[in-house]
């Protein structure tokens, strides 16, 4: 009676450990980057007769893609190495440049450039994790 117990027990903490690690490893190491972050964006317009720039903040939500092992950054599928470095994997997004990385599990870095060589804008988000 008591080893039929134990056994069950056994197999129910076996089942209760692989559901929990699962879920955890559907993003692998990407998980941790998932959530809300508060976000301080400098926005630069530049233009053949100079720039201008501006500050403001927001919040940007990091969510899984529907593309396995991708996260969806600002609406665009971005890939995430092992070092943190975010690279662009939507074509016809539209940017010149999209880059950045994740610092740790809490802090964000990107830097977006879109328009052409005359006149084009710059966007550099520096955010925390708030959730």
């Amino acid at each position: 009676m008591l080893r039929r117990l134990t056994n069950r027990l056994l197999i129910i903490t076996a089942l209760i450990l692989f559901t929990t690690s699962c879920q955890q490893e559907e993003y692998g190491y990407h998980y941790h980057y998932i959530g809300l972050y508060d976000a301080e964006i400098e926005k630069v317009s530049t233009t053949m007769q100079g720039s201008h720039s501006s500050v403001s903040h927001k919040i940007i939500r990091v969510e899984p893609s529907s593309n396995h092992g991708l996260l969806k950054l600002m609406g665009v599928d971005v890939s995430v190495a092992k070092s943190g470095a975010i690279s662009i994997e939507s074509e016809g997004a539209g940017y010149r440049y999209f880059g950045g990385r994740f610092a740790g599990h809490d802090s964000l870095y990107v830097t977006i450039n879109y328009g052409g060589l005359a006149q084009y804008t710059t966007l550099y988000y520096r955010a925390r994790k708030i959730r």
